[in-house]
């Protein structure tokens, strides 16, 4: 290990003399501090865990959600929508700076969908 006057990265942390890190030092710190490590990244992974969206989930509660928002019609043809002919279409896309959120979310046919590809809600 380097003397404490030594070189240090720009963490103040000791460093070999070429400037690199030093695994020695890190194994003994990490030898030091390892029950306090060990419950900070339990902490984290369960917290971690804990913030996964079940995906099947959030898009049935999007689609109800729109759904009951266009009163189950497609905004750009105006037609009914059937369950598993749906599709949820961005009015400003998001390839053109569109928001991911709900005010710019509305319901549509998927072919309909299609046929309206990137083009802005003046497009359509």
């Amino acid at each position: 290990m380097p003397l404490k006057d030594g070189p240090t990265d720009r963490l103040g942390i000791p460093a070999l003399l070429d400037g690199k890190r030093n695994p020695a030092y890190h194994a003994a710190y990490y030898e030091q501090h390892r029950a306090r490590l060990r419950v900070a990244q339990r902490a984290y992974q369960k917290n971690r865990r804990g913030r996964k969206l079940d995906h099947q989930a959030y898009r049935k509660m999007l689609l109800s959600f729109l759904f009951a928002k266009d009163g189950g019609n497609c905004w750009i043809c105006g037609k009914p929508v059937a369950w598993g002919d749906e599709s949820v279409d961005h009015v400003i896309p998001r390839c053109r700076g569109g928001p991911d959120e709900h005010t710019n979310l509305r319901l549509a046919h998927r072919v309909c969908n299609l046929r309206r590809s990137r083009s802005g809600p003046a497009n359509s």
